[in-house]
């Protein structure tokens, strides 16, 4: 049996859009954070407060600003899996990092630690 499937991706103009890549969880926040030297207790008291549609509707982004990097809350809307609609949060004209994930940066680093190991002479 044999089925013929359209798939569609997001076809529709929205007003503004980031890369999903670039949102965060409560889970990897510390370690993006970490990589653009944005202080654990930063991190600590901007997550003080639980946000009504985290991990749903919700993500951290850390924003690129004059005076540094700087966490703040989105609300999405729509995505194709690439990109997110961004309803509130954001400002046109406002940069976001894409940083690697945490598991990424992990096993670089177990990646890193093994090929140290293979070639030590000492």
């Amino acid at each position: 049996m044999n089925t013929d499937v359209v798939i569609e991706i997001l076809n529709e103009q929205v007003s503004m859009s980031i890369p999903s890549m670039s949102l965060r969880t409560r889970k990897d926040i510390y370690s993006a954070a970490n990589i653009v030297n944005i202080p654990k207790e930063e991190v600590d008291l901007f997550l003080v407060d639980r946000v009504k549609g985290e991990n749903f509707n919700k993500f951290i982004v850390i924003k690129d600003t004059k005076n540094g990097p700087l966490l703040a809350w989105v609300k999405i809307g729509i995505s194709d899996l690439s990109n997110v609609e961004v309803i509130e949060g954001l400002n046109t004209g406002e940069t976001v990092y894409i940083l690697p994930s945490k598991s990424l940066v992990d096993y670089q680093r177990q990646f890193r630690e093994r090929v140290e190991a293979s070639f030590s002479f000492g």
